[in-house]
């Protein structure tokens, strides 16, 4: 706010320093805020802004918080367990795109007027010229359009 003699920065270098002091005390923002009369989110901000928090709380004297303890030998049995059954009994996970549906035929296009419930709502042409314009209408389960027209408009693997 550069030229406005009115404006008065709320942050004081006092403030400032009560803060730093109470985020390498381990407080909370809300009980900093509290002490110096701002919000827990004003500190928040304040706090990143000086570059105190990091992802994870660090203190001002360089300490790290504690690595999270080790999962014990008999979850990870576990764990390891069920994905070996369940590969045994699904078979090994497939990866890359699902195949592409075939291509409806150009027999069943309609008009907005023949459009139902049940038929493909993609768009076929030029909306400009009359009598080039129609929709694929082909059936479909889940509308609004068929399988192949969902692969290309969900990006599904389908070509653009």
């Amino acid at each position: 706010m550069a030229g406005n003699e009115y404006w008065v920065n709320p942050w004081t270098d006092e403030r400032i320093e009560q803060a730093k002091e109470a985020f390498a005390a381990g407080k909370s923002a809300k009980e900093t805020g509290d002490e110096i009369g701002k919000t827990r989110n004003s500190v928040i901000s304040k706090w990143h802004r000086l570059g105190l928090c990091g992802g994870e709380r660090r203190l001002i004297t360089g300490q790290r918080p504690k690595n999270r303890p080790a999962r014990p030998e008999f979850l990870v049995a576990n764990i390891l367990e069920r994905r070996k059954r369940n590969q045994e009994a699904n078979g090994p996970r497939k990866r890359g795109p699902k195949p592409i549906p075939a291509e409806p035929d150009s027999g069943s296009r309609c008009s907005l007027m023949e459009l139902t419930a049940d038929t493909c709502r993609w768009p076929i042409g030029d909306i400009t010229e009359r009598d080039g314009f129609s929709f694929c209408g082909a059936y479909t389960s889940e509308p609004p359009y068929c399988e192949f027209h969902q692969a290309r408009a969900y990006n599904r693997g389908g070509s653009q």
